[in-house]
């Protein structure tokens, strides 16, 4: 009996044994079908993504054409042809890419953004909007969405919604320096020149050699608090980092505002002589002459800028204004006139008053 009982569990056992490798041998069969599906499909989607890195957008496109052939749920091959077609400007097809890309899934909060994006260089703002409202919904933690939301508000003038964004993504990452930077920009924007401070001031704290938030805190001091000495020390700083030729044209304009003749002479020539086609240093010169009632010198300066803007409705204003204190009234007229004619409603009473 004993053995009997033994016979029947091992014989149990067995059958149990048999079921398992039966499942065991479907499954492997079952992967090994799909892998080698997917092998080869992945070997035209990874070409494709090499291709993509390799900034060959065509040669992309032709290897996700191969895959989608051969996987048509595979999401992935939609995206990156649709990143590949955008890199080509090809925009509504890139849509269409991210549209079935979206279709097979709805969470691709990847594809929002990049769908948004192409939206946005077609002018169909609203549209694009929504597509970073999706990808943020989708993606709460998705700092490029909101960044991108944020610059499109701020092209809008919607600056409490741009604001509104980059203290979002600055809880997200407080280390990141461009985002204070360009929440001060909005901030400037949005005539909130404290705020707009504090957060150039932040973005210096977090990147001490970036040196274009040096240069904008000393626009913003020198511009709308007066404060020009602060205004100096740090557009200083922005040149001993970098040698751009705007910021001496901002130095030479603190100095001008300073009342400091020598030194802003000396930065706007400087500018000059390293490129003459440097229309705001000629104007800044302009201005300053005026002031010290060197009249031919200023008319000078204001004829350079308008060689290289011939339509600068303000510069025309401004010598059109000179020629009147030489009494040159027809010279004045046609530069009131022209410069009315650009849309600078000023002149229209110059004109009444001195072109009777």
């Amino acid at each position: 009996m004993k053995n009997y009982f033994c016979l029947q569990k091992q014989k149990k056992l067995l059958i149990k044994r048999n079921i398992f490798l039966s499942i065991l041998v479907f499954c492997l069969v079952f992967n090994s079908c799909k892998s080698n599906t997917s092998s080869d499909t992945t070997g035209n989607y990874e070409k494709g993504l090499e291709y993509l890195n390799q900034s060959k957008f065509k040669e992309a496109i032709i290897e996700f054409d191969k895959e989608i052939q051969n996987s048509q749920n595979n999401d992935q091959a939609y995206y990156n042809r649709g990143i590949a077609k955008s890199r080509l400007n090809d925009f509504e097809n890139a849509i269409n890419d991210y549209n079935q890309a979206l279709k097979l899934n709805p969470k691709y909060y990847l594809a929002y953004f990049a769908k948004a994006n192409s939206l946005k260089k077609l002018n169909r703002i609203d549209e694009a909007l929504d597509n970073y409202d999706l990808s943020i919904q989708v993606n709460p933690k998705y700092e490029k969405a909101y960044f991108n939301r944020a610059n499109t508000y701020a092209d809008l003038g919607k600056y409490e919604l741009s604001i509104k964004d980059y203290l979002k993504i600055i809880e997200l990452d407080p280390e990141n320096y461009e985002y204070y930077y360009n929440l001060g920009n909005v901030y400037k924007k949005n005539n909130q020149f404290k705020d707009a401070i504090n957060s150039y001031k932040k973005t210096i704290e977090k990147n001490p050699k970036f040196s274009s938030a040096y240069n904008n805190l000393a626009t913003t001091l020198r511009g709308q608090e007066k404060n020009y000495s602060d205004a100096l020390k740090y557009i200083n700083e922005a040149i001993k980092l970098e040698q751009n030729l705007d910021y001496y044209n901002n130095r030479g304009n603190i100095y001008r505002s300073m009342g400091d003749c020598r030194n802003a002479i000396k930065d706007y020539t400087l500018i000059i002589e390293k490129n003459p086609k440097h229309s705001n240093a000629y104007y800044g010169r302009a201005l300053y002459n005026e002031e010290l009632n060197l009249n031919n010198a200023a008319i000078e300066d204001l004829s350079k800028v308008l060689e290289i803007e011939p339509n600068n409705s303000v510069a025309l204003m401004n010598r059109g204004q000179i020629f009147v204190n030489l009494s040159k009234f027809k010279e004045a007229c046609e530069d009131f006139e022209k410069s009315s004619w650009l849309g600078e409603i000023d002149a229209k009473e110059l004109i009444l008053k001195y072109c009777k």
